[in-house]
């Protein structure tokens, strides 16, 4: 794994965490808090917005 990068895989997909308001490390614990509540809602529409807003992208498991 890039220790440069932030990465989050959820349900198979994986996503780089590209943040220059928030730190990608915060918006991992964000979304790693989620799982710990099974607050799958939330984490869905983040992961939505995120891809919407550009400050998450979808990437390929060789691309990690």
């Amino acid at each position: 794994m890039n220790k440069d990068k932030v990465y989050y895989t959820y349900k198979g997909k994986t996503y780089e965490i590209i943040s220059d308001d928030t730190p990608p490390l915060q918006l991992l614990d964000d979304f790693k808090y989620c799982e710990s509540v099974r607050d799958w809602v939330t984490i869905r529409n983040r992961i939505i917005g995120g891809l919407m807003w550009g400050w998450l992208k979808e990437v390929k498991e060789s691309e990690v």
